[in-house]
C-alpha cells in the first residue's frame, strides 16, 4: 500500500484524518465518479468520512509495520491455492 500521508507532518491524529478525509473527497469527486452529486459536497469532514479516514491510515501504519508478515500470508496464500484442474478428495 503507498503513503497516503506522511503522519510527521501533520500535529495530530485528528489534523492526519482530516486531510485523508479530504484526499478521499478529492478522489470521490474525480471525473468519471458518480458517487457524489453536485451540491453534495460539504466543506467539513463528515464524522463517517473522519472513520473512512481513520481506517486508511491503520491500513498505511499496518503496512509499514508489517510488511514482512503480509508478505508471508500473501505467498501462502498463493502457494495454498488449488490448480483449476485439481481435485480434492476427502476421506
Amino acid at each position: 500500500m503507498p503513503t497516503i500521508v506522511k503522519l510527521n507532518r501533520c500535529s495530530s491524529l485528528d489534523k492526519a484524518k482530516r486531510v485523508v478525509a479530504n484526499i478521499l473527497k478529492f478522489i470521490a469527486l474525480a471525473p468519471g465518479k458518480e458517487s457524489l452529486k453536485k451540491g453534495e459536497v460539504a466543506q467539513t469532514a463528515k464524522t463517517d468520512e473522519l472513520h473512512q479516514a481513520g481506517l486508511v491510515l491503520l491500513r498505511q501504519a499496518q503496512s509499514e509495520s508489517f510488511t514482512r508478515e503480509l508478505e508471508n500470508l500473501r505467498t501462502a496464500s498463493q502457494s495454498t491455492k488449488f490448480a483449476p484442474n485439481q481435485t480434492l478428495t476427502i476421506h
